[in-house]
């Protein structure tokens, strides 16, 4: 996935046909997502809901003959104007009488190509905020050490947080919504990103926390003022749509129609926003059920499970449970996982786990990685689920800042990683960074730092553990940080905008409209989890 080719004009290569050598070297035998186990759906040009597959996922590089790069990653564009990077239906050979569950088709948009947050590739910048204004962070992916600040603008109001509005097809940043502590949200032009401008601003938030761009809207978090949903289809002129009553939101993440909102002391709330003019709450979660603990919902990121192999045999293929999973960073308390598959009806998971003996986890980021095995298959290659924690610990005067590492591959049973490297003077907060440097997909976790951009931790081999690659210097007093990413398996947006092509005639993704009936539909469901699924159905009734 992301099949990646490379010119260089400094070599020559052999002409098989005329047997010359002739100008210009090509490699192609990198990718970068070699692994893709998850369920992908949409229409064939019979009319009839088909597996979709890569396709020839094409990304490209090139160095002129004095070996200066001309391309870096680029991504194609189709004659339509959509990005050539897409997936295909296929005509699968290898049938078994075994079905996946319900919930892979009925309750997870990614299905049907609205992206997961596994397969994103960052891209040359990244956006920072301060107290005093907005920053652009240069990566090095060749080597992410050697990253820095090469543009910034004053933004008055002390910024906060931020959120940023990329272009779909090339995954280049367009503009940033800063959201400051003056209720005001910036909204900023990075048509040169080392030059960024202020457009205008506008009043209407109260206590921003946490932003999100995504699929023509802005999601804020705005703590007691609740969350806010934006229409940014008309990018320097964002229009307040709807609003949703919260108890102190933090942090939010997106699973259309469903969104997650970390609520402070009012827990975690699933909410239904697929109309963005009357979000409604489908559920307040109590992270303290078991001991009457006020909660302290910080963060929260999601993740959906599909299933995977299990003890198959000749016989019969046995599949881990799917499902959608939501980690909340819960201060003292720890980390919370709960299991959002039915969102009116979210169960907290046992969560003994995550102690961290009066430790405060104020972030936490999930992903998931291909662990190569041994060259002599001792040890299996295998797909896992690793989810990070960024934990301060330690009495007031001896306050230590450490990130810690579980394999939650089975979220019932999360392992703990060896290692956790401590990081200095940051605020709290982490960031996912995937680099692509031939052959080899690099994991990295940045700590944002409130004396630098932060701390570099590679987590590429999790078996092994994380360890520190680079400190980022030239920021003082980092709040939020944003990447650009391009998200290879995100083929459609929340609108039901294609942007990915397809090249197959009459082969389409599924509406909006047939989005939303396919993910609400009433589903059964296996006989130990029918008691959960009783209630629920009876909650609806009321």
């Amino acid at each position: 996935f992301g099949f990646h080719f490379d010119r260089n004009e400094q070599f020559t290569q052999l002409d098989l046909i005329s047997g010359k050598r002739t100008p210009g070297r090509v490699t192609t035998q990198e990718k970068v997502f070699a692994s893709f186990n998850q369920l992908r759906l949409g229409f064939n040009h019979e009319g009839k809901i088909a597996p979709y597959l890569v396709g020839f996922s094409t990304i490209g590089s090139a160095h002129d003959k004095d070996g200066e790069q001309i391309l870096h990653q680029a991504t194609p564009e189709t004659a339509a104007g959509l990005s050539g990077v897409t997936m295909v239906p296929h005509q699968m050979h290898t049938t078994r009488p075994e079905a996946r569950s319900c919930v892979e088709c009925h309750r997870t948009p990614v299905t049907y190509g609205l992206g997961s947050s596994n397969f994103r590739l960052t891209r040359e910048y990244g956006y920072a905020v301060t107290e005093t204004g907005l920053h652009t962070i240069a990566f090095n992916t060749k080597d992410p050490g050697n990253t820095r600040a090469v543009g910034n603008i004053a933004i008055p109001g002390k910024p906060r947080t931020l959120a940023v509005r990329l272009d779909p097809v090339h995954a280049r940043a367009t503009h940033a919504y800063v959201g400051c502590e003056d209720g005001t949200l910036a909204i900023v032009g990075l048509r040169s990103p080392v030059l960024p401008i202020v457009i205008s601003r506008q009043e209407g938030l109260v206590d921003p926390r946490r932003m999100l761009a995504q699929g023509g809207y802005l999601y804020v978090a705005d703590g007691v003022g609740g969350v806010l949903i934006f229409d940014i289809s008309e990018p320097t002129k964002p229009e307040l749509l709807g609003a949703l009553p919260t108890t102190d939101a933090r942090a939010l993440e997106l699973n259309f129609p469903w969104l997650c909102v970390a609520d402070g002391s009012g827990g975690l709330l699933t909410a239904d926003i697929s109309d963005p003019r009357k979000p409604r709450v489908l559920a307040s979660v109590d992270l303290n059920a078991e001991d009457s603990r006020p909660n302290e919902a910080f963060d929260v990121r999601l993740l959906f499970q599909f299933s995977r192999l299990e003890n198959s045999t000749a016989d019969a293929i046995q599949r881990t449970r799917a499902r959608n999973l939501a980690f909340v960073a819960c201060g003292l308390d720890g980390v919370r996982i709960v299991d959002i598959t039915d969102p009116e009806l979210p169960v907290v998971l046992d969560s003994r786990a995550f102690r961290f003996n009066r430790g405060d986890v104020s972030s936490v980021a999930v992903n998931t990685v291909f662990d190569i095995g041994s060259a002599g298959g001792g040890l299996k290659s295998q797909e896992r689920d690793y989810l990070y924690i960024h934990v301060t610990q330690g009495a007031q005067d001896n306050r230590q800042q450490r990130i810690y590492v579980y394999d939650v591959s089975n979220p019932e049973r999360p392992r703990r990683v060896p290692g956790n490297p401590r990081v200095y003077g940051g605020t709290g907060k982490i960031v996912l960074f995937r680099a692509y440097n031939a052959p080899f997909l690099q994991h990295f976790v940045v700590a944002a730092g409130a004396g630098g951009i932060g701390t570099l931790l590679d987590v590429s081999k999790n078996q092994t553990g994380p360890s520190i690659t680079a400190t980022w210097e030239g920021i003082s007093g980092l709040r939020d940080l944003v990447v650009e990413e391009f998200a290879f398996d995100r083929l459609q947006d929340e609108r039901g905008n294609m942007i990915k092509d397809i090249s197959h005639e009459d082969c389409r993704y599924l509406t909006r409209e047939e989005l939303l009936r396919v993910l609400g539909a009433d589903i059964p469901v296996t006989p130990a989890e029918m008691g959960r699924y009783s209630q629920s159905r009876r909650r609806r009734r009321r």
